[in-house]
């Protein structure tokens, strides 16, 4: 029994490490939209569930389940890396559009469900039928004794959930860290074709079961690499790119030309997310608050992209820090990448200079855990169709950002939908939208477009713009341009349908409700 304990927990350690590299790949082609986990959770437990009822049905046909058992795991790996070659090979060869990280097929107004089910039925689903199938083949080949079969129905799943454990930990803590998406597959892949052998090794193989074996052996020499694998996804073919992945994701910045300086795109899980040089949008987001603000000595910025908003933050000569909180850590890994190869854009200072603090953390944790209070805080934060990204546009999230702003500081962020908006002013007393920034205080707000006419102006903070290439005219224009409304005056104006922690509702927007 211990033998068969033992093959099912390793069975359930390769269908949930096979899931997460699922989650990431469509995650990916996704634009990291809030509802790709769910997705793939489904269409897996879906397959599983229809493997089981035929596997139950036609268990009475199966002679020696032991073998079938080890058959049955080696072609549920090759489906699984059939399904990622298919999406490789398919980009390549025109059957599937290169544009996944530049058309939001998920979006309230472009999905492309017959698209989505296709990537979900080819990557996820053959591979969970086969899985499900096998767990009554296992249960015939254990159920010898009826005097024993609760005790082992139970010995079996506990090594099956024991297993899917690990999978999850494994993979999603440690083998995304150490090989990235393809090399875990690719791990994996290794796990199948062992379960190939052992069906192979023996007077009763079955023939054809030399087919999954090698095409898993396929798999180990021929499968790309991580880089090759997420330029191709990434629609690139000759362009120069970085690209840098862990557990916490996947970044590649996009570059326009063999020199380091050339115009580049960022994307981060699949979505693109600023430029370089950077967007006068977030030159705009960051400089707003400490340009407001009349002595910015401390700034946190939650969120870092490219580098725009941070950068910009640093602008008035008044601040001493800039504290930088990006999530994703291969984000930084890029950046660095990109002034070790002679770039600049500001981002070499942003990375060197004493005056930035560049930390890998989640925003919530870290702002939780800082004793200090800022005088202006940023948070340059994702689509709200992104997920997870109702936390840095909750009601939560706005009150723990107001307990950490010194008196009279302001938090700044920009306005993505109406109900955010609402959220915000429920939140804060005094609310001025600058479109389309939102500035919230406990205190009145000093936006004064004079003042910030005259600090543009100065000679060190044009020379701090120019360094990163940012238009000093474009952004001088941007703030003589914007419509200022004063939204709250004193007063907090309750939100009928907040964005909460609980009902993070802008994220799951199919879910949204007039």
């Amino acid at each position: 029994m211990w033998r068969w304990s033992l093959l099912v927990f390793i069975s359930g350690f390769l269908i949930v490490a096979l899931q997460i590299v699922w989650y990431r790949l469509i995650g990916v082609l996704l634009q990291s939209n809030g509802y790709s986990f769910s997705l793939v959770l489904t269409v897996f437990l879906l397959g599983d569930a229809a493997g089981l009822m035929v596997g139950a049905r036609v268990i009475d046909r199966i002679t020696d389940p032991r073998r079938f058992f080890f058959l049955m795991q080696g072609i549920a790996t090759a489906l699984a890396l059939a399904g990622a070659w298919f999406v490789y090979f398919g980009i390549g060869a025109g059957l599937l559009p290169a544009t996944f990280v530049d058309r939001d097929i998920m979006g309230p107004n472009t999905a492309n469900p017959a698209l989505i089910l296709l990537l979900l039925a080819i990557v996820v689903l053959p591979a969970s039928f086969i899985m499900g199938f096998s767990f009554p083949v296992v249960q015939k080949a254990v159920q010898r004794d009826l005097d024993r079969l609760g005790s082992r129905v139970g010995l079996v799943q506990l090594a099956n959930i024991v297993g899917n454990s690990m999978g999850s930990l494994v993979a999603g803590l440690l083998l995304l860290d150490l090989a990235g998406t393809a090399g875990t597959l690719k791990l994996l892949v290794a796990i199948g074709l062992a379960f190939a052998a052992l069906q192979l090794a023996g007077p009763r193989a079955t023939r054809w079961a030399w087919l999954p074996a090698g095409f898993l052996g396929a798999g180990l020499l021929f499968f790309p690499g991580g880089e090759t694998f997420w330029r191709r996804l990434h629609g690139l073919t000759t362009e120069t790119a970085i690209v840098a992945e862990d557990k916490t994701g996947l970044s590649l910045l996009k570059m326009s030309g063999s020199d380091a300086n050339e115009n580049g795109r960022l994307y981060i899980q699949g979505h693109s997310q600023s430029r370089l040089p950077f967007d006068t949008v977030h030159s705009y987001l960051g400089a707003i608050g400490p340009l407001t603000h009349g002595t910015p000595r401390r700034v946190l910025v939650i969120g870092s992209g490219t580098g725009g908003t941070p950068y910009a933050a640093g602008l008035n000569p008044a601040t001493e820090t800039v504290k930088v909180i990006e999530i994703v850590a291969p984000v930084i890994e890029t950046l660095k990448s990109y002034t070790a190869a002679g770039g600049t854009s500001g981002v070499d200072e942003l990375l060197s200079s004493k005056r930035f603090d560049v930390t890998v953390a989640d925003g919530r944790h870290s702002l939780a855990l800082d004793p200090v209070r800022y005088d202006v805080i940023e948070a340059d934060a994702i689509l709200p169709k992104t997920a997870l990204s109702g936390l840095l546009n909750s009601r939560e999230f706005f009150e723990q950002v107001r307990a950490k702003l010194a008196p009279g500081g302001i938090y700044v962020q920009w306005a993505p939908t109406e109900r955010s908006v609402a959220t915000f002013r429920s939140v804060f007393p005094y609310v001025t939208m600058v479109h389309p920034a939102m500035l919230g205080s406990d205190r009145p707000i000093p936006y004064s477009r004079e003042k910030i006419a005259a600090l543009l102006a100065r000679p060190d903070v044009t020379a701090h713009l120019k360094a990163a290439r940012i238009d000093d005219a474009e952004l001088a224009r941007w703030f003589g341009d914007k419509k200022v409304e004063v939204l709250n005056d004193g007063r907090t104006v309750p939100a009928p349908s907040p964005n909460t922690d609980f009902f993070p509702r802008d994220e799951y927007y199919l879910n949204r409700r007039p």
